[in-house]
Parts: structure tokens; C-alpha cells; sequence
């Protein structure tokens, strides 16, 4: 691609970024001069506003110690979407989720879950006489739940991004949803759009499961069939505090979807709506999902051909890592305490050959398994 020499002075050049074509900025992204300085007043402005927060560094703006994969390139495709490179990633990183969106998001996966946290241990030490009580306001609840969901939908409308520039999964969801014509349906959207596009395990998750709904089960009792794929969910998660979420959401489905007719035809009739070929993951998907801690996708425990190939090159990823860190504890271990020039620069030959060493090798495997990745796609 062709770069482009576009002047922008720091002063004006958020608002000239956001006026460029999607080939422009690619490019403009790319160059070294401007872009440079528009990060080194960016970085200077996030300093003076960490040293406000009670908070200085948020999780989502955490770089892991062990993150050797720079983002390379950002393009925005024509069908739609934005593909993230990074390197030693054989496919791109299907979105773009940067921190200011994601923590923004993080306010309503924390309003949600306090709410149907708060609410079940309410109540669940209260005498179900006391419950039964309740069921003729049911309709005060129901209003309570949409008061939530319109300042969800609130928080989420100022800083939404492009219907085209979710990725195919969430532009599917985000079609099927507005099949509904209903304002409730409209915001249910743009608020789970935007959290499922910017928070990726989140994401990952529904497209794990969701090619296993089984439609006609929906059709004929839509709580059964969504509890059954939570069921199905809880049993790939590894940690208890998510398996508890999924608990607690459970609860929800079959309390809630029982007296909100409106509320359950528009999740039925979504689903119902869903072209599961855009739903799945895909190879990019997938090899960003191997190396989660947190969740074991289907496709890992009944892998295919090309899945075991991925999950390989995973594997030879994170021994990568584990080797370059082995060799640079071993430098910083050997320099210590020495002071002579000529014989830090022998060190320092050597354990550079050292992680040439490593890197080349690693280079070499993935190519392989890369290769061997294409043949079986092919088959």
C-alpha cells in the first residue's frame, strides 16, 4: 500500500484521523513521522490522567509481561469488519477492542452482573410465602429491568462504533436483532453488540456454543433450550467465578423470560434468525481462543485435522516465549556484577546469538505448521 505523506499537526489531528477514508488511515497508521507524535502526546496525556485515578492502571490497559506480539497492521476490509495483525500470528485478530471501549463496556457487564447478583441474594433467604407476595407486582419489576436496559443502551449509544465494522459474527447478531421492529429490540442490540464485539472472551464464548442450539427446542420452550446451552458452557469454564455468573444467569433466564413475553420473542425470534455458517469460529478466532486460561472451546476437546494443527502451533508459541524468557533470565543472571567492557560485550554476543537462536528455530516451526495448517484446509 501506498503511504501517504498527509500533514497533521498534534493540535488538530484527532479530528482529521476520524475525517480520513479507511485507506487513508491504514496508511497514515503505517507512517512513522506524524503518527509518532500523535502517540507521544497521547501517552503524555494518559500519564497526567493515571496520576489522577484512585486506580492508576486499569486491567484493560495491562500489557503482560510476556507479550512478544506487536500489532503490526490494522485494515478495514471492504465486506466489512477491522483485522488487527500482530506478529508470530499466523491470521489477524478479527476486531479492534481498545481500551477506552472496552472500559467502557466493562461499566455495563458490571451493572448487569451486580443486578442479578444483587437481586438472587436478596431474596434467597426470604420465606417463598414472601415471594409469592410479590408476583402481582411482577410488573414493577419488569419496568425496573427495562429502566436498566435503556441506561445500558444510554451509556453504550455515545461511543458505539459502525454497524459494517463489527466483525461477520456480530454483524450477523446485529441483523438479526433488527428484525425485531421494536425500540426494546433496537437497544437489547447496540448494548450486546458492543460488549460481545469489544470483550472477546465474552464473544468467544457465544460462538462456541451457540452452533449447538438446536432451534426447534427453542421454538418450543425457549427457557429449557438457553439454560441447556449455559449448561453446556458451565461445563468448558475453568474458573468458579464465571461458573457461578452462569448459574445466576440461569436463575434469570427462568424467572424473568417467564412473565416478559415481549422480552422472550425478541431473544426467540433472533435466534431463530441466525445463519450459525457466521456464528462459528473461525480459524482467526480460533487460534486466539487456544491459549485461554479461562475456557476450553468445544473445538479443543473434539478437535479436526486443522484444529490439532492450531492447537500445535500454540503450543510452539508459548514454548517460544518460555525459551526467550529462559535465555533472558539467564543473561540478566550472568551480567550481574560484572563490570568489564569487554567482557559484557562477549556476554552480550552470545546470549544475542542465543535468542537469534530461538527465534529462528521458532520461525522455522510455524512455517511448518502453517504449511501444514493450508494442506488440511484444502482437503
Amino acid at each position: 500500500m501506498q503511504q501517504k505523506n498527509i500533514a497533521l499537526p498534534p493540535g488538530t489531528l484527532r479530528s482529521q484521523l476520524m475525517g480520513l477514508a479507511d485507506t487513508d488511515l491504514t496508511a497514515v497508521v503505517q507512517q512513522s513521522n506524524n503518527w509518532s507524535q500523535y502517540v507521544a502526546s497521547h501517552e503524555w496525556m494518559n500519564g497526567v490522567a493515571h496520576k489522577m485515578k484512585e486506580i492508576p492502571v486499569l486491567p484493560s490497559e495491562q500489557v503482560p509481561q510476556d507479550d512478544n506480539n506487536p500489532l503490526t497492521r490494522v485494515d478495514f476490509p471492504e465486506e466489512g469488519g477491522v483485522l488487527t495483525y500482530m506478529q508470530n500470528f499466523d491470521f489477524p485478530y478479527r476486531g479492534y477492542p481498545h481500551y477506552e471501549f472496552v472500559d467502557k463496556i466493562d461499566i455495563n457487564k458490571k451493572i448487569t452482573r451486580g443486578f442479578i447478583s444483587g437481586f438472587y441474594h436478596a431474596v434467597k433467604k426470604k420465606n417463598y410465602l414472601w415471594f409469592i407476595t410479590l408476583l402481582p407486582g411482577l410488573w414493577v419489576f419488569k419496568a425496573i429491568v427495562r429502566a436498566g436496559i435503556y441506561v445500558q443502551y444510554k451509556t453504550v449509544e455515545r461511543f458505539r462504533i459502525k454497524t459494517n465494522k463489527y466483525c461477520q459474527f456480530i454483524r450477523e447478531l446485529h441483523r438479526c436483532f433488527s428484525l425485531n421492529d421494536l425500540e426494546l429490540a433496537g437497544q437489547v442490540r447496540d448494548m450486546v453488540c458492543m460488549i460481545l464485539e469489544m470483550d472477546n472472551a465474552y464473544r468467544y464464548r457465544a460462538q462456541d456454543v451457540l452452533p449447538e442450539l438446536d432451534k426447534n427446542a427453542l421454538r418450543k420452550n425457549p427457557s429449557k433450550e438457553l439454560i441447556r446451552l449455559l449448561d453446556v458452557m458451565i461445563s468448558r469454564e475453568k474458573q468458579q467465578t464465571t461458573i457461578d455468573t452462569w448459574r445466576l444467569t440461569k436463575y434469570g433466564i427462568r424467572f424473568y423470560l417467564s412473565f416478559d413475553k415481549e422480552m422472550r420473542n425478541i431473544v426467540v425470534n433472533t435466534l431463530l434468525h441466525l445463519d450459525m455458517e457466521k456464528v462459528k469460529l473461525t480459524k482467526e478466532d480460533k487460534q486466539f481462543c487456544i491459549p485461554r486460561k479461562d475456557y476450553v472451546c468445544g473445538f479443543i476437546v473434539n478437535p479436526n485435522e486443522s484444529d490439532k494443527v492450531l492447537i500445535q502451533s500454540a503450543g510452539c508459541m508459548k514454548r517460544w516465549q518460555e525459551d526467550r524468557k529462559r535465555v533472558q533470565d539467564e543473561s540478566t543472571k550472568a551480567h550481574e556484577n560484572i563490570t568489564n567492557p569487554l567482557e559484557i560485550k562477549r556476554l552480550d554476543e552470545k546470549y544475542n546469538n542465543m535468542l537469534g537462536a530461538v527465534d529462528t528455530n521458532y520461525q522455522i516451526e510455524r512455517k511448518r505448521l502453517y504449511e501444514l495448517f493450508l494442506t488440511y484446509e484444502r482437503i
